[in-house]
């Protein structure tokens, strides 16, 4: 029954996309002014290694660009609702030759400062020096945790 409900949703999904019809995405183009007090409170800066580096989105239309480049989902806006809401941020992973190119996308999840995912070209698993390239990262992470205040 839960694939009939998927294959459905799909379908529905991609009649919509050829028919034209668009998803209003207005007023969360800006992912900086949505995440930037997490950004700033994680003291997110460049972070380089063993010839990749951390490249931040900067736009909804990044997420976007980055799934479509790759061929994976995280273009989708569940996933920019996450990031925004500081829930699970996405980071780029890039080579340093050529930061410009989608490379990895990873998924960090910041209650825990766990990958959550970290994928290439087609949901293709990151192979080991990315992988503890990633994990480096997020240990980096992990000792900034953002506390938030609670009213």
């Amino acid at each position: 029954m839960n694939r009939i409900i998927k294959t459905g949703f799909l379908f529905i999904l991609c009649a919509f996309l050829l028919v034209g019809c668009s998803f209003d995405l207005s007023g969360i183009n800006n992912v900086v002014d949505a995440v930037k007090p997490i950004y700033e409170a994680l003291r997110l800066t460049a972070f380089e290694r063993g010839g990749f580096c951390i490249v931040l989105p900067q736009k909804r239309s990044d997420l976007t660009t980055e799934g479509q480049s790759l061929n994976h989902c995280v273009g989708g806006q569940g996933y920019a609702n996450n990031h925004m809401a500081g829930k699970r941020l996405i980071f780029f992973v890039r080579k340093i030759a050529n930061r410009e190119k989608p490379f990895f996308t990873m998924e960090v999840d910041m209650t825990d400062f766990r990958i959550c995912q970290l994928y290439g070209f087609g949901d293709c698993s990151a192979p080991k020096e990315v992988r503890q390239f990633a994990e480096a990262f997020v240990k980096k992470l992990a000792p900034a945790r953002v506390t938030r205040k609670t009213a």
